[in-house]
């Protein structure tokens, strides 16, 4: 599986010209193992990108423990703007 960061290059640079985003990463796995697809959709600016699928097919409770478990397993590269850096 091919990662951002083994891209030899700043992988902030995919947020470059964008304002108010940040960047976090979390291994292909862990949507797969919550039901979700994972696609790779690599882009000229940055090869490593994909795509996660499968949330409209869920129901919402599903969906809502999907989106759990990639905010649980995500680790930020840059943090957005104004974002507070832990939860209480």
């Amino acid at each position: 599986m091919r990662r951002l960061l083994d891209d030899p290059t700043d992988p902030t640079s995919v947020l470059n010209g964008l304002s108010g985003f940040g960047l976090a990463e979390f291994e292909a796995a862990v949507p797969r193992t919550n039901g979700l697809e994972v696609e790779h959709t690599p882009l000229s600016e940055n090869h490593a990108h994909a795509d996660i699928r499968g949330f409209e097919a869920m129901s919402k409770k599903d969906a809502k423990r999907a989106q759990k478990a990639l905010a649980e397993a995500a680790a930020w590269i840059q943090m957005p703007p104004g974002a507070l850096a832990a939860r209480s």
